[in-house]
């Protein structure tokens, strides 16, 4: 009799610990399940956004692209241009090797055709001159902002001077702190175009950007660094 319950219990051991063994590795198998679908799915969002940065970047007219530091870790970006105007990207996935793509359309605006030349560049203690716009076609310029470093809460943008293709000069007086919109009484219209800046001081080595707003609301910058 002893010998049988022996057996019994001995069995039904057995069972529960196989029981037991078996839950274990379903729970980690769902376990494994959950972390692979998590990984898809940030894998996903992770496209999503490097797309949506890439397009900002595009539409920005900005040609170098940089992704933020928890992308950039994992990915990385290159392109190509296409025969249609478009630009392929591919991102490449360094932890598992995998890539995939994605197509840019670049809608061409007044920004995107507009070419900044510095090679008439001058800088003096109070200004910027020679700040060269190029274009295809006839670009319309309706405002603009600046910004400037090292930076003092007392520098001012005194007044911006043009000088278009047909030799007009225009010089719009605006005291305009770092940053501030300057809205032009009438939009300048040239192919070709020269700009100056004059501030009420600047220091003897910096850096000064201007952004140029076009009446389609592109927007260009130029940056001098002297």
């Amino acid at each position: 009799m002893r010998g049988y319950l022996l057996i019994i219990t001995s069995g039904i051991l057995f069972f529960i610990i196989a029981a037991v063994t078996v839950l274990h590795l379903m729970s980690a198998r769902a376990l494994n399940q959950q972390y692979r679908m998590h990984d898809a799915y940030q894998t996903v969002l992770d496209r999503l956004s490097i797309q949506t940065i890439v397009s900002y970047f595009v539409d920005q007219n900005i040609e170098h692209i940089t992704l933020p530091l928890a992308l950039s870790a994992r990915y990385s970006l290159s392109n190509q241009a296409v025969p249609d105007g478009s630009i392929d990207f591919t991102i490449l996935d360094q932890t598992t090797t995998r890539t995939s793509t994605f197509n840019v359309h670049v809608v061409q605006s007044q920004a995107s055709v507009s070419s900044f030349d510095s090679a008439n560049v001058s800088v003096s203690n109070n200004g910027v001159s020679g700040i060269r716009i190029t274009s295809p076609i006839q670009t319309h310029l309706v405002s603009l902002r600046s910004s400037w470093y090292p930076y003092h809460s007392s520098d001012l943008l005194t007044s911006v001077s043009f000088i278009d293709d047909s030799g007009d000069e225009w010089s719009v007086t605006v005291n305009a702190t770092m940053g501030e919109l300057i809205t032009l009484p009438s939009p300048i219209s040239a192919s070709d175009r020269y700009i100056s800046l004059n501030f009420s001081s600047l220091s003897e080595g910096g850096a000064v950007s201007i952004y140029l707003k076009y009446s389609d609301g592109s927007i260009q910058n130029a940056h001098i660094e002297y």
